[in-house]
Protein backbone atom coordinates (compact mmCIF):
# COMPACT_ATOMS: atom_id res chain seq x y z
CA UNK A 1 0.00 0.00 0.00
CA UNK A 2 1.51 3.32 -0.98
CA UNK A 3 1.63 6.29 1.32
CA UNK A 4 -1.02 8.04 -0.74
CA UNK A 5 -3.51 5.19 -0.25
CA UNK A 6 -2.97 5.11 3.53
CA UNK A 7 -3.80 8.77 3.81
CA UNK A 8 -7.06 8.29 1.93
CA UNK A 9 -8.02 5.29 4.07
CA UNK A 10 -7.43 7.16 7.31
CA UNK A 11 -9.58 10.00 6.12
CA UNK A 12 -12.51 7.66 5.34
CA UNK A 13 -12.13 5.84 8.65
CA UNK A 14 -12.26 9.10 10.57
CA UNK A 15 -15.56 10.07 8.84
CA UNK A 16 -16.98 6.68 9.73
CA UNK A 17 -16.10 7.04 13.41
CA UNK A 18 -17.69 10.50 13.50
CA UNK A 19 -20.94 9.09 12.08
CA UNK A 20 -20.89 6.25 14.61
CA UNK A 21 -20.49 8.76 17.44
CA UNK A 22 -23.54 10.70 16.26
CA UNK A 23 -25.68 7.55 16.13
CA UNK A 24 -24.57 6.58 19.63
CA UNK A 25 -25.56 10.01 20.91
CA UNK A 26 -29.01 9.81 19.28
CA UNK A 27 -29.53 6.32 20.66
CA UNK A 28 -28.79 7.53 24.19
CA UNK A 29 -31.43 10.29 23.81
CA UNK A 30 -34.04 7.83 22.62
CA UNK A 31 -33.30 5.47 25.49
CA UNK A 32 -33.55 8.30 28.02
CA UNK A 33 -37.07 9.29 26.72
CA UNK A 34 -38.57 5.81 26.62
CA UNK A 35 -41.73 4.78 28.72
CA UNK A 36 -41.23 1.77 30.90
CA UNK A 37 -43.94 -0.89 30.46
CA UNK A 38 -46.02 -1.67 33.54
CA UNK A 39 -47.79 -4.93 34.23
CA UNK A 40 -51.45 -4.89 33.18
CA UNK A 41 -50.98 -1.76 31.06
CA UNK A 42 -50.43 -1.02 27.43
CA UNK A 43 -48.57 1.89 25.91
CA UNK A 44 -51.12 4.66 24.92
CA UNK A 45 -51.53 8.45 24.96
CA UNK A 46 -55.27 8.07 26.13
CA UNK A 47 -54.77 6.80 29.65
CA UNK A 48 -57.71 7.10 32.19
CA UNK A 49 -57.29 9.06 35.37
CA UNK A 50 -58.20 7.37 38.62
CA UNK A 51 -61.38 9.48 38.92
CA UNK A 52 -62.44 8.49 35.44
CA UNK A 53 -61.70 4.86 36.11
CA UNK A 54 -63.81 5.00 39.31
CA UNK A 55 -66.69 6.60 37.46
CA UNK A 56 -66.52 3.99 34.71
CA UNK A 57 -66.53 1.29 37.31
CA UNK A 58 -69.53 2.90 39.01
CA UNK A 59 -71.50 3.05 35.75
CA UNK A 60 -70.90 -0.54 34.92
CA UNK A 61 -72.16 -1.49 38.36
CA UNK A 62 -75.47 0.51 37.96
CA UNK A 63 -76.87 -1.62 35.14
CA UNK A 64 -78.86 -4.39 36.77
CA UNK A 65 -79.56 -6.53 33.72
CA UNK A 66 -82.38 -7.57 31.41
CA UNK A 67 -85.66 -9.09 32.73
CA UNK A 68 -88.60 -10.85 31.10
CA UNK A 69 -91.18 -8.70 32.87
CA UNK A 70 -91.53 -5.73 35.18
CA UNK A 71 -92.64 -8.10 37.92
CA UNK A 72 -89.41 -10.06 37.52
CA UNK A 73 -87.41 -6.83 37.86
CA UNK A 74 -89.32 -5.91 41.02
CA UNK A 75 -88.74 -9.41 42.40
CA UNK A 76 -84.98 -9.05 41.93
CA UNK A 77 -84.81 -5.45 43.07
CA UNK A 78 -87.93 -4.70 45.13
CA UNK A 79 -89.55 -1.27 45.44
CA UNK A 80 -90.39 0.66 48.67
CA UNK A 81 -87.82 2.05 51.03
CA UNK A 82 -87.80 -1.01 53.29
CA UNK A 83 -87.24 -3.48 50.47
CA UNK A 84 -84.69 -1.30 48.70
CA UNK A 85 -82.62 -1.16 51.90
CA UNK A 86 -81.64 -4.78 51.25
CA UNK A 87 -80.06 -4.22 47.83
CA UNK A 88 -79.30 -0.48 47.95
CA UNK A 89 -78.42 0.38 51.52
CA UNK A 90 -76.57 3.57 50.52
CA UNK A 91 -79.72 4.83 48.71
CA UNK A 92 -77.75 5.60 45.60
CA UNK A 93 -79.45 6.71 42.40
CA UNK A 94 -78.68 5.88 38.80
CA UNK A 95 -79.58 2.19 38.78
CA UNK A 96 -81.31 1.00 35.61
CA UNK A 97 -82.49 -2.19 33.99
CA UNK A 98 -84.21 -3.41 30.82
CA UNK A 99 -87.47 -5.35 30.46
CA UNK A 100 -87.91 -7.41 27.29
CA UNK A 101 -91.16 -9.38 27.26
CA UNK A 102 -90.21 -11.40 24.23
CA UNK A 103 -90.35 -11.44 20.46
CA UNK A 104 -92.39 -8.64 18.91
CA UNK A 105 -92.25 -6.59 22.12
CA UNK A 106 -90.21 -3.43 22.49
CA UNK A 107 -87.57 -3.29 25.19
CA UNK A 108 -88.47 -0.92 28.01
CA UNK A 109 -85.87 0.69 30.22
CA UNK A 110 -86.64 1.40 33.87
CA UNK A 111 -84.79 3.96 36.02
CA UNK A 112 -84.55 3.68 39.79
CA UNK A 113 -86.06 6.68 41.62
CA UNK A 114 -83.93 6.94 44.76
CA UNK A 115 -86.28 9.51 46.31
CA UNK A 116 -89.54 7.60 45.92
CA UNK A 117 -87.95 4.11 45.93
CA UNK A 118 -89.78 3.05 42.76
CA UNK A 119 -88.92 1.96 39.24
CA UNK A 120 -89.90 4.57 36.61
CA UNK A 121 -90.32 3.67 32.97
CA UNK A 122 -88.11 5.77 30.75
CA UNK A 123 -89.98 7.58 27.99
CA UNK A 124 -88.51 6.78 24.62
CA UNK A 125 -88.15 9.02 21.58
CA UNK A 126 -90.60 8.83 18.69
CA UNK A 127 -89.94 8.75 15.01
CA UNK A 128 -90.23 11.98 13.04
CA UNK A 129 -93.85 12.90 12.21
CA UNK A 130 -94.99 13.19 8.60
CA UNK A 131 -96.51 16.41 7.24
CA UNK A 132 -99.99 14.86 7.13
CA UNK A 133 -99.67 13.67 10.75
CA UNK A 134 -98.64 17.13 11.91
CA UNK A 135 -101.60 18.66 10.00
CA UNK A 136 -104.06 16.19 11.51
CA UNK A 137 -102.75 16.71 15.05
CA UNK A 138 -102.80 20.49 14.66
CA UNK A 139 -106.33 20.63 13.30
CA UNK A 140 -107.63 18.44 16.14
CA UNK A 141 -107.26 21.50 18.41
CA UNK A 142 -110.01 24.10 18.74
CA UNK A 143 -110.16 26.99 16.24
CA UNK A 144 -107.57 25.44 13.90
CA UNK A 145 -109.79 24.31 11.03
CA UNK A 146 -108.00 24.56 7.72
CA UNK A 147 -109.59 25.86 4.53
CA UNK A 148 -109.18 24.32 1.13
CA UNK A 149 -108.00 26.60 -1.69
CA UNK A 150 -111.61 26.88 -2.92
CA UNK A 151 -112.85 27.75 0.56
CA UNK A 152 -110.12 30.38 0.92
CA UNK A 153 -111.25 31.92 -2.35
CA UNK A 154 -114.84 31.96 -1.11
CA UNK A 155 -113.79 33.64 2.15
CA UNK A 156 -111.88 36.28 0.24
CA UNK A 157 -114.93 36.93 -1.92
CA UNK A 158 -117.17 37.21 1.14
CA UNK A 159 -114.74 39.66 2.73
CA UNK A 160 -114.93 41.85 -0.36
CA UNK A 161 -118.72 41.67 -0.28
CA UNK A 162 -118.73 42.67 3.38
CA UNK A 163 -116.54 45.67 2.62
CA UNK A 164 -118.99 46.63 -0.11
CA UNK A 165 -122.01 46.19 2.14
CA UNK A 166 -120.44 48.46 4.76
CA UNK A 167 -121.05 51.30 2.36
CA UNK A 168 -124.65 50.29 1.60
CA UNK A 169 -127.35 52.17 3.49
CA UNK A 170 -130.89 50.79 3.47
CA UNK A 171 -133.73 52.93 4.71
CA UNK A 172 -136.75 50.60 4.16
CA UNK A 173 -139.22 53.21 5.53
CA UNK A 174 -141.38 54.80 2.86
CA UNK A 175 -141.06 58.57 3.24
CA UNK A 176 -144.00 59.33 0.94
CA UNK A 177 -147.19 59.42 3.01
CA UNK A 178 -149.69 59.71 0.15
CA UNK A 179 -152.66 58.82 2.35
CA UNK A 180 -151.85 61.56 4.84
CA UNK A 181 -151.42 64.07 2.00
CA UNK A 182 -154.87 63.11 0.70
CA UNK A 183 -156.48 63.32 4.11
CA UNK A 184 -154.87 66.67 4.99
CA UNK A 185 -155.40 67.99 1.44
CA UNK A 186 -151.72 68.64 0.79
CA UNK A 187 -152.32 69.24 -2.90
CA UNK A 188 -149.58 70.92 -4.94
CA UNK A 189 -146.24 70.40 -6.66
CA UNK A 190 -142.67 71.52 -5.95
CA UNK A 191 -141.60 74.35 -8.21
CA UNK A 192 -138.07 74.79 -9.56
CA UNK A 193 -137.27 77.25 -6.74
CA UNK A 194 -138.42 74.82 -4.03
CA UNK A 195 -141.73 76.52 -3.32
CA UNK A 196 -145.13 74.80 -3.53
CA UNK A 197 -147.31 75.46 -6.55
CA UNK A 198 -151.03 74.82 -6.31
CA UNK A 199 -152.23 71.73 -8.18
CA UNK A 200 -155.18 69.46 -7.48
CA UNK A 201 -153.54 66.55 -9.34
CA UNK A 202 -150.30 66.52 -7.30
CA UNK A 203 -149.53 65.90 -3.62
CA UNK A 204 -146.56 67.09 -1.55
CA UNK A 205 -145.11 66.27 1.86
CA UNK A 206 -144.04 68.52 4.66
CA UNK A 207 -140.31 68.95 5.50
CA UNK A 208 -138.73 65.56 6.29
CA UNK A 209 -135.53 65.48 8.37
CA UNK A 210 -132.59 63.88 6.54
CA UNK A 211 -130.32 63.17 9.54
CA UNK A 212 -127.03 61.48 8.54
CA UNK A 213 -128.06 59.78 5.29
CA UNK A 214 -126.03 60.52 2.15
CA UNK A 215 -128.32 59.07 -0.53
CA UNK A 216 -132.02 58.72 -1.25
CA UNK A 217 -133.68 56.17 -3.57
CA UNK A 218 -136.94 56.54 -5.49
CA UNK A 219 -138.65 53.54 -7.10
CA UNK A 220 -141.70 53.73 -9.36
CA UNK A 221 -143.91 50.77 -8.47
CA UNK A 222 -146.75 51.93 -10.72
CA UNK A 223 -146.40 54.63 -13.37
CA UNK A 224 -148.96 57.46 -13.07
CA UNK A 225 -151.20 58.49 -15.93
CA UNK A 226 -149.40 61.84 -16.16
CA UNK A 227 -146.72 63.69 -14.23
CA UNK A 228 -143.68 62.53 -12.29
CA UNK A 229 -142.13 62.54 -8.83
CA UNK A 230 -139.75 65.23 -7.58
CA UNK A 231 -137.51 65.77 -4.55
CA UNK A 232 -136.37 69.11 -3.17
CA UNK A 233 -133.52 69.59 -0.66
CA UNK A 234 -133.28 72.34 1.97
CA UNK A 235 -130.70 73.48 4.55
CA UNK A 236 -131.13 73.88 8.32
CA UNK A 237 -133.06 77.11 7.81
CA UNK A 238 -135.30 75.40 5.23
CA UNK A 239 -133.75 77.41 2.44
CA UNK A 240 -133.94 75.72 -0.94
CA UNK A 241 -130.79 73.96 -2.23
CA UNK A 242 -131.73 71.74 -5.17
CA UNK A 243 -134.60 69.97 -6.94
CA UNK A 244 -134.41 66.57 -8.69
CA UNK A 245 -137.13 65.24 -11.04
CA UNK A 246 -137.77 61.49 -11.49
CA UNK A 247 -139.20 60.45 -14.87
CA UNK A 248 -139.51 56.71 -15.24
CA UNK A 249 -141.65 53.73 -16.09
CA UNK A 250 -142.95 51.13 -13.65
CA UNK A 251 -140.15 49.57 -11.55
CA UNK A 252 -137.69 52.32 -12.51
CA UNK A 253 -135.25 52.79 -9.63
CA UNK A 254 -133.14 55.94 -9.15
CA UNK A 255 -130.63 56.85 -6.43
CA UNK A 256 -129.32 60.39 -5.98
CA UNK A 257 -126.76 61.96 -3.67
CA UNK A 258 -128.11 64.21 -0.97
CA UNK A 259 -126.41 67.63 -1.38
CA UNK A 260 -124.05 68.87 1.31
CA UNK A 261 -125.61 70.95 4.10
CA UNK A 262 -129.00 69.30 3.52
CA UNK A 263 -131.13 68.90 6.63
CA UNK A 264 -134.60 68.56 5.10
CA UNK A 265 -136.28 67.25 1.96
CA UNK A 266 -139.79 67.37 0.48
CA UNK A 267 -141.48 65.00 -1.96
CA UNK A 268 -144.14 65.63 -4.59
CA UNK A 269 -145.82 63.05 -6.84
CA UNK A 270 -148.93 62.78 -8.99
CA UNK A 271 -152.02 62.41 -6.82
CA UNK A 272 -152.77 58.65 -6.57
CA UNK A 273 -156.52 59.22 -6.27
CA UNK A 274 -156.78 61.00 -9.65
CA UNK A 275 -153.56 60.19 -11.52
CA UNK A 276 -152.78 56.75 -10.13
CA UNK A 277 -149.09 56.05 -9.64
CA UNK A 278 -147.33 54.33 -6.76
CA UNK A 279 -143.93 55.30 -5.35
CA UNK A 280 -141.59 54.36 -2.56
CA UNK A 281 -139.05 56.95 -1.45
CA UNK A 282 -136.48 55.83 1.11
CA UNK A 283 -133.10 56.85 2.48
CA UNK A 284 -130.11 54.79 1.38
CA UNK A 285 -128.89 53.48 -1.97
CA UNK A 286 -130.95 50.27 -2.19
CA UNK A 287 -134.65 50.01 -3.03
CA UNK A 288 -136.63 47.59 -0.88
CA UNK A 289 -140.06 46.02 -1.35
CA UNK A 290 -143.00 48.37 -1.37
CA UNK A 291 -144.60 49.24 1.95
CA UNK A 292 -146.90 52.15 2.80
CA UNK A 293 -145.55 54.98 4.92
CA UNK A 294 -146.13 54.45 8.68
CA UNK A 295 -148.35 57.54 8.71
CA UNK A 296 -150.59 55.98 6.06
CA UNK A 297 -150.78 52.69 7.94
CA UNK A 298 -152.01 54.52 11.03
CA UNK A 299 -154.67 56.31 8.99
CA UNK A 300 -155.74 53.07 7.35
CA UNK A 301 -156.01 51.32 10.72
CA UNK A 302 -158.05 54.19 12.17
CA UNK A 303 -160.40 54.13 9.18
CA UNK A 304 -160.85 50.36 9.49
CA UNK A 305 -161.83 50.55 13.18
CA UNK A 306 -165.55 51.00 13.57
CA UNK A 307 -166.73 51.13 17.16
CA UNK A 308 -170.38 51.05 18.13
CA UNK A 309 -170.00 50.94 21.94
CA UNK A 310 -173.74 50.33 22.53
CA UNK A 311 -174.86 46.91 23.79
CA UNK A 312 -177.81 45.82 21.68
CA UNK A 313 -178.72 42.86 23.94
CA UNK A 314 -181.37 44.03 26.42
CA UNK A 315 -181.37 42.49 29.92
CA UNK A 316 -177.87 41.00 29.51
CA UNK A 317 -177.38 41.33 33.27
CA UNK A 318 -180.21 38.94 34.26
CA UNK A 319 -181.49 37.35 30.97
CA UNK A 320 -185.07 38.52 31.62
CA UNK A 321 -187.26 37.56 28.66
CA UNK A 322 -184.36 35.58 27.09
CA UNK A 323 -185.06 32.07 25.76
CA UNK A 324 -183.64 29.10 27.66
CA UNK A 325 -182.43 26.64 25.04
CA UNK A 326 -181.77 23.01 26.03
CA UNK A 327 -181.72 23.41 29.83
CA UNK A 328 -179.24 26.23 30.39
CA UNK A 329 -178.99 26.89 34.16
CA UNK A 330 -179.16 30.33 35.80
CA UNK A 331 -176.80 30.41 38.79
CA UNK A 332 -176.45 32.62 41.85
CA UNK A 333 -172.93 33.61 40.83
CA UNK A 334 -172.18 37.13 39.59
CA UNK A 335 -169.41 38.39 37.33
CA UNK A 336 -169.05 42.05 36.27
CA UNK A 337 -172.40 42.61 37.98
CA UNK A 338 -174.09 40.21 35.60
CA UNK A 339 -175.70 36.88 36.36
CA UNK A 340 -173.70 33.81 35.39
CA UNK A 341 -175.41 30.99 33.52
CA UNK A 342 -174.13 27.43 33.04
CA UNK A 343 -174.50 24.86 30.27
CA UNK A 344 -173.65 21.18 30.66
CA UNK A 345 -174.61 19.79 27.28
CA UNK A 346 -174.16 20.65 23.61
CA UNK A 347 -176.42 23.22 21.93
CA UNK A 348 -177.51 24.64 25.28
CA UNK A 349 -177.62 28.43 25.81
CA UNK A 350 -179.47 31.50 27.01
CA UNK A 351 -180.66 32.91 23.68
CA UNK A 352 -181.77 36.38 22.60
CA UNK A 353 -184.67 36.88 20.22
CA UNK A 354 -183.13 38.34 17.11
CA UNK A 355 -186.31 40.28 16.35
CA UNK A 356 -185.69 42.30 19.54
CA UNK A 357 -182.35 43.66 18.31
CA UNK A 358 -183.22 47.24 17.47
CA UNK A 359 -181.96 48.65 14.18
CA UNK A 360 -180.31 45.39 13.05
CA UNK A 361 -178.86 45.83 9.55
CA UNK A 362 -177.83 43.08 7.19
CA UNK A 363 -174.32 43.17 5.72
CA UNK A 364 -172.98 45.42 8.50
CA UNK A 365 -170.20 44.42 10.93
CA UNK A 366 -171.34 43.50 14.44
CA UNK A 367 -169.07 42.29 17.23
CA UNK A 368 -170.33 39.76 19.76
CA UNK A 369 -168.33 39.33 22.99
CA UNK A 370 -168.75 37.40 26.24
CA UNK A 371 -166.82 36.09 29.25
CA UNK A 372 -166.42 32.37 29.73
CA UNK A 373 -164.68 29.78 31.93
CA UNK A 374 -164.91 26.06 32.64
CA UNK A 375 -165.39 24.21 35.92
CA UNK A 376 -163.14 21.31 34.98
CA UNK A 377 -159.97 21.06 32.87
CA UNK A 378 -160.99 20.89 29.19
CA UNK A 379 -157.50 21.12 27.67
CA UNK A 380 -157.79 17.52 26.38
CA UNK A 381 -161.32 17.87 24.98
CA UNK A 382 -162.34 18.23 21.35
CA UNK A 383 -165.09 20.63 20.37
CA UNK A 384 -165.81 24.30 19.75
CA UNK A 385 -167.92 27.25 20.81
CA UNK A 386 -170.08 28.64 17.98
CA UNK A 387 -172.20 31.74 17.62
CA UNK A 388 -175.60 31.18 15.98
CA UNK A 389 -178.23 33.51 14.63
CA UNK A 390 -176.01 35.68 12.42
CA UNK A 391 -175.43 33.13 9.67
CA UNK A 392 -177.48 30.01 9.14
CA UNK A 393 -174.56 27.60 9.69
CA UNK A 394 -173.05 29.41 12.66
CA UNK A 395 -169.50 30.75 13.10
CA UNK A 396 -166.74 29.19 15.16
CA UNK A 397 -165.41 31.32 18.04
CA UNK A 398 -162.90 29.19 19.92
CA UNK A 399 -161.87 25.57 20.58
CA UNK A 400 -163.06 24.09 23.88
CA UNK A 401 -159.47 23.10 24.77
CA UNK A 402 -158.54 26.81 24.80
CA UNK A 403 -160.93 27.54 27.66
CA UNK A 404 -159.53 27.70 31.19
CA UNK A 405 -160.89 27.73 34.72
CA UNK A 406 -160.31 31.49 34.85
CA UNK A 407 -162.60 34.07 33.27
CA UNK A 408 -161.57 34.99 29.71
CA UNK A 409 -163.18 37.27 27.19
CA UNK A 410 -163.82 36.11 23.63
CA UNK A 411 -165.19 38.06 20.69
CA UNK A 412 -166.11 37.54 17.04
CA UNK A 413 -167.14 39.96 14.29
CA UNK A 414 -170.03 38.78 12.13
CA UNK A 415 -172.50 40.03 9.52
CA UNK A 416 -176.22 39.15 9.68
CA UNK A 417 -177.44 37.77 6.36
CA UNK A 418 -180.70 36.59 4.85
CA UNK A 419 -179.91 32.94 5.43
CA UNK A 420 -180.29 33.52 9.17
CA UNK A 421 -183.95 34.41 8.93
CA UNK A 422 -185.01 30.86 9.77
CA UNK A 423 -182.95 30.95 13.01
CA UNK A 424 -184.61 33.53 15.29
CA UNK A 425 -182.31 33.05 18.31
CA UNK A 426 -178.95 34.77 18.72
CA UNK A 427 -176.70 32.76 21.07
CA UNK A 428 -173.34 31.11 21.81
CA UNK A 429 -173.32 27.31 22.14
CA UNK A 430 -170.93 24.44 22.73
CA UNK A 431 -170.80 21.65 20.18
CA UNK A 432 -169.73 19.10 22.79
CA UNK A 433 -171.08 17.91 26.14
CA UNK A 434 -169.14 19.29 29.11
CA UNK A 435 -170.81 17.54 32.04
CA UNK A 436 -169.19 19.69 34.74
CA UNK A 437 -170.36 22.82 32.95
CA UNK A 438 -169.24 25.93 31.04
CA UNK A 439 -170.01 29.31 32.63
CA UNK A 440 -170.98 32.45 30.65
CA UNK A 441 -171.44 36.09 31.68
CA UNK A 442 -171.49 39.69 30.36
CA UNK A 443 -172.76 39.01 26.84
CA UNK A 444 -172.59 42.00 24.48
CA UNK A 445 -173.49 42.67 20.83
CA UNK A 446 -172.46 46.00 19.31
CA UNK A 447 -172.15 47.51 15.88
CA UNK A 448 -168.58 47.77 14.56
CA UNK A 449 -165.53 45.53 14.29
CA UNK A 450 -164.03 46.07 17.74
CA UNK A 451 -165.25 44.87 21.14
CA UNK A 452 -165.47 47.62 23.75
CA UNK A 453 -165.68 47.24 27.51
CA UNK A 454 -168.82 45.48 28.64
CA UNK A 455 -171.78 47.63 29.59
CA UNK A 456 -175.50 46.81 29.94
CA UNK A 457 -177.87 48.00 27.24
CA UNK A 458 -179.17 51.55 27.70
CA UNK A 459 -182.65 50.05 27.26
CA UNK A 460 -182.29 48.34 30.64
CA UNK A 461 -182.13 51.71 32.37
CA UNK A 462 -184.94 53.27 30.38
CA UNK A 463 -187.23 50.46 31.49
CA UNK A 464 -186.21 50.58 35.14
CA UNK A 465 -186.04 54.34 35.60
CA UNK A 466 -188.94 55.95 33.82
CA UNK A 467 -188.78 59.04 36.02
CA UNK A 468 -185.07 59.83 35.41
CA UNK A 469 -183.06 60.96 32.42
CA UNK A 470 -182.04 57.64 30.76
CA UNK A 471 -178.76 59.06 29.41
CA UNK A 472 -177.64 60.22 32.87
CA UNK A 473 -178.56 56.90 34.42
CA UNK A 474 -176.65 55.02 31.70
CA UNK A 475 -173.57 57.20 32.07
CA UNK A 476 -173.61 56.70 35.83
CA UNK A 477 -173.75 52.96 35.33
CA UNK A 478 -170.68 53.08 33.12
CA UNK A 479 -168.56 54.86 35.75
Amino acid sequence: MSLLNITEWLKQANETFVEIAKNIKNLKGTINNKVDKEAGKGLSEQNFTKQEKDKLKSLSNKYLGNYASFEALCAAYPETETNAQKWNPSKEGGFYADVDEGKGKKVSRYIWDSNDFTWTKQEGTSAALTASQIKEMYESNANTNAFTDKEKQTVNTVEKDIEYLKNVRIGTRNLLYAGKCEKEKLFGSIADNGSISTSTDTIYTDFIEVKDYKKVTVKVWEKPLTGYAALAFYDKDKKFIKKVDFNGNTYTESTVDIPANTLYLRISTPRPLTKKGKYKVEFGDKATDYTPAPEDMEIQEQEEINIGAVNLLKNSTNYKNWSNRNAAQITDEKYLDTTVYKVIRDYSAMSYQKKNIQGLKKGVDYTFSFYCKTIQDTSKMDGELYVYGATNSGSKIVDINKLTQEWQRFSITVKFDNSANNDPLFRVESRVNVTSGILFAALQLEEGNRATSYAPSYQDFVLDFQTEDPLNVYQEALK
